[in-house]
């Protein structure tokens, strides 16, 4: 035993004297290496502590922009390949007879018969299950590592992932445990995605416009699932497989730039963020994860668990469109016209452009109000009626389908962003929980994130069953997910009503003395 501590410790100083010699310090590898030289070099020398301060910033704000804008596209590709591995032609197939397929019916074995929809149920299940406990798991663990690290990792995971679901195509594989395996394991792989907030909030701690770049920066969910609706389209109607090619390569790079740019502390480069004494302390408190606060004692905040089962049946909601969408459009005659999946991704990319202004819209109205909880009641609410409507006129004229799904967007996913984001940083800042010096910005996330997860992949997981009742049974089964979801904030937003009426007749009477 002695002997292997002695070998140990002679290795240990082996090391450090190599590190020593040829100039490597023991923190060296927390920096790409371009990093260093870049740091090394006269141009970094002579620029001021703002401009690189602000470079940096710069820096990390466009690649985690663009690494989840990637993790986006791949996360909506499924929901576009859907369309065509089980359009509405493969549910007419007798299931005995797997190879009696006509020529202009693009099944995919074993996505067939009656039970095929179903299947893809499972599917979404099978990532939305793993990618729930993972975020709370891998979230937990990445607090502990270095960010850049983590990323790399699970980027690179999905790429390997993405390339074996595309070769399914090539290599004509039908097998429904292949499929099934690659979704559990690209569900852990991609809630590593989650410590890109984490890196965003550090670098953007201070800043006097915080929450403006924070939302910009947030518009990567509506972009990514607009491109992700419209890349696989080129090949959703023939050799989808090139789909998963083109996707994996777009995240490629985004690993890529991450590994050598990355940097996920400002103090690794020498940067103090804000003229905030505190400032310093803030950052290193996260890297070391102490004053965390407990789980229990962040439960016991008021409007914690009215948030988090409200976000419960909200991301239930956004998720089922999010993964569903292209395959109702496409299984709906609209004027007599049915239409392909190319077209049905295109049509459904109308839902993302009215979540990027209902995010812009809705974040800007609760700064002025200082009220999330009404902004996301009035929007659930309004929400519901649009989606009845919607179920009114999906089939009548292909215009009216299409505003409807603009305003859905704008709705349902403006909801979705304002509580996940805005919201649960603002519980995170109770003044109890500044008092006592406690961080819970984090945890409060995980809560309200966690328990959205478990609705959506329960509800992803049931659709593909209430779908064979049809195309409407889907939309009332959301329509209730809204107003469940509204219910349960209804209280906190008739508090914030009297709370802006009462301060606005106190600025009145003010004003008239």
């Amino acid at each position: 035993m002695e002997a292997d501590k002695k070998r140990c410790s002679d290795l240990r100083n082996k090391l450090s004297w190599f590190r020593q010699t040829i100039g490597i310090k023991t923190d060296y590898f927390k920096v790409p290496f371009l990093i260093h030289l870049l740091e090394k070099s006269s141009l970094i020398k002579h620029c001021s502590g703002t401009t690189k301060r602000r470079c940096y910033m710069l820096a990390s704000w466009l690649i985690l922009y663009y690494f989840n804008i990637s993790w986006a596209i791949s996360i909506r590709s499924f929901g576009v390949i859907k369309g065509t591995l089980n359009p509405p032609c493969c549910r007419q197939i007798n299931t005995t007879i797997v190879y009696d397929i006509p020529q202009n019916c693009t099944c995919w074995d074993p996505f067939i018969g009656d039970y095929g929809t179903s299947l893809i149920g499972a599917l979404d299940g099978a990532f939305l299950i793993p990618f729930t406990l993972s975020t709370l798991i891998l979230g937990n663990i990445a607090d502990h590592l270095n960010y850049r690290y983590v990323l790399t990792i699970g980027g690179s995971n999905v790429v390997i992932l993405m390339l074996l679901f595309g070769s399914a195509y090539f290599l004509s594989i039908h097998s429904f445990p292949y499929f099934l395996v690659i979704q559990i394991l690209y569900g852990v792989s991609a809630a590593v995605y989650s410590s890109c907030f984490a890196v965003i909030g550090i670098w953007f701690h201070g800043c006097k416009r915080k929450n403006t770049i924070i939302s910009l920066w947030a518009t990567y969910s509506g972009v990514g699932r607009i491109l992700g609706g419209l890349l696989p389209a080129i090949f959703a109607d023939g050799p989808w497989g090139y789909s998963y090619i083109l996707i994996s390569s777009l995240i490629l790079i985004a690993v890529i730039l991450v590994f050598l740019f990355l940097v996920p502390y400002p103090d690794y480069v020498g940067i103090n963020l804000s003229k905030n004494k505190n400032a310093k302390s803030v950052n290193n408190e996260i890297k070391s994860g102490k004053n965390g606060i407990k789980i229990w004692r962040a439960l016991l905040i008021p409007g914690v668990i009215e948030f988090a089962i409200t976000f419960f049946f909200n991301k239930s909601v956004y998720y089922t469109f999010l993964f569903w969408l292209p395959y109702l459009i496409r299984n709906t005659v609209i004027g007599g016209i049915s239409y392909q999946s190319s077209l049905s991704a295109v049509f459904s990319i109308l839902f993302d452009i009215g979540s990027i202004f209902g995010v812009v819209t809705g974040g800007f109205i609760a700064d002025k109000l200082h009220s999330y909880s009404l902004i996301c009641t009035i929007y659930l609410y309004i929400g519901a009626v649009l989606i009845y409507v919607y179920s009114i006129v999906n089939s009548i004229h292909l215009a009216a389908n299409l505003i409807c799904l603009f305003f859905i967007g704008f709705t349902v996913n403006g909801t979705h962003a304002l509580i996940l984001s805005c919201v649960s940083i603002d519980l995170g800042r109770n003044k109890k929980i500044m008092e006592q010096n406690k961080r819970a910005i984090a945890t409060m996330n995980g809560i309200i994130n966690f328990s959205g997860s478990v609705g959506a992949s329960i509800t992803v997981s049931l659709i593909g069953v209430v779908f064979q009742l049809g195309v409407n049974a889907v939309l009332y089964v959301m329509i209730a997910g809204m107003i469940l979801s509204a219910l349960f904030i209804t209280r906190i937003a008739v508090k914030d009503i009297i709370r802006i009426y009462t301060n606005y007749r106190s600025y009145v009477y003010v004003v008239q003395d």
